[in-house]
């Protein structure tokens, strides 16, 4: 009778002790990085400018998922007016990294004009203004 409840006691004690030390792998859920590019809900309008006037005529160009100059682009649009100023206008743009460049011709002053920068989508489904600002 002591060997039987013994026997018992012993195995609940293993039983509990394995279901005690079993540990059970902690999954993490990381989160995408944020990859600029086609395929979301954001939208950017580009004026180009020229010292204190808008260009009327230029190229917009815009690089996907980069911050950095690059050599190659990935779209582009001629400008056309829009509410009364001349536009480039990207839409389906994901959150994300993009480098906007732009050259056109400066008809006022009778110079080609080019400039870039970097530009953050902060939110899915943003509506982004902005100017850039062209050089000689």
């Amino acid at each position: 009778m002591k060997s039987v409840w013994l026997s018992k006691v012993l195995f609940i004690a293993a039983v509990s002790l394995a279901i005690v030390s079993c540990d059970k792998e902690k999954t993490t859920i990381e989160n995408p990085p944020v990859v600029g590019g086609k395929g979301g809900h954001a939208w950017l309008s580009v004026v180009p400018r020229h010292e204190k006037d808008d260009v009327d005529s230029a190229w917009i160009y815009i690089k996907y998922n980069t911050l950095d100059i690059p050599q190659h682009y990935d779209d582009s649009q001629l400008v056309v007016r829009v509410d009364g100023r001349p536009r480039a206008i990207f839409t389906d743009l994901k959150q994300g990294d993009y480098y906007i460049y732009g050259r056109g011709w400066d008809n006022n002053r009778s110079l080609n004009v080019a400039g870039g920068f970097p530009f953050t989508i902060k939110s899915e489904g943003a509506k982004d203004n902005m100017e850039l600002q062209l050089f000689r």
